[in-house]
């Protein structure tokens, strides 16, 4: 994310051609979003693709296994979406994620996030606004254990915004293996939140 942000504006007109490239043709099972990113910052200042990282494969497939056991989805169906889906994406048109890339990177003018321009003051603002209610407003954060898009510092930022309003129920944690793509995906994720839905109807 960092090296991207290096990179001149007029170049995101074509941005979106990057990783189609890298994923239908270099890597077809190259992952979205983050993954984008990260391979890409990768190509940039190495010139070579990196390996899996054999923890988080095997995360992955404990994962699959477990969603199997516990939901019914086999585990080669699972595999078949997760190998399928960059394919479907990038046989249709992506140039929108030549904007997304410009508004992750806050390239251009002022105000561009709205109300989250400047993020502590957008918590501060939401707290205010929520005080008079009964219960406290409950923010559960879930990060990735590498994450190409805020990388630690983003993470720690994050923390620190919500941490400070004691008006806030705010609790974060790291899922192992996971990376900014893969995150939502975690069982251990799925699940709490689903509780988290089921204890409040």
């Amino acid at each position: 994310m960092q090296v991207a942000s290096w990179l001149p504006t007029p170049i995101f007109s074509i941005w979106n051609q990057i990783p189609r490239l890298v994923v239908t043709q270099a890597i077809p099972t190259l992952a979205l979003s983050g993954a984008v990113f990260n391979t890409t910052s990768s190509v940039i200042t190495s010139g070579a693709f990196s390996g899996s990282n054999p923890d988080e494969t095997k995360a992955v497939e404990v994962n699959r296994r477990k969603i199997e056991a516990g939901y019914g989805l086999s585990r080669d169906f699972q595999a078949k979406i997760d190998t399928e889906l960059p394919r479907r994406i990038f046989s249709e048109s992506t140039v929108g994620a030549n904007r997304e890339a410009l508004l992750c990177l806050k390239k251009g003018p002022r105000g561009l996030w709205g109300v989250c321009d400047d993020y502590e003051d957008f918590i501060k603002r939401l707290v205010e606004g929520e005080r008079a209610k009964t219960s406290k407003v409950k923010v559960r954060v879930f990060f990735a254990a590498e994450d190409s898009m805020i990388g630690v510092k983003g993470r720690e930022y994050m923390d620190c915004c919500w941490k400070e309003q004691d008006d806030l129920d705010f609790e974060s944690r790291i899922i192992a293996n996971t990376d900014h793509d893969s995150v939502l995906q975690s069982i251990e994720v799925l699940e709490s939140v689903f509780r988290e839905v089921a204890s409040r109807s």
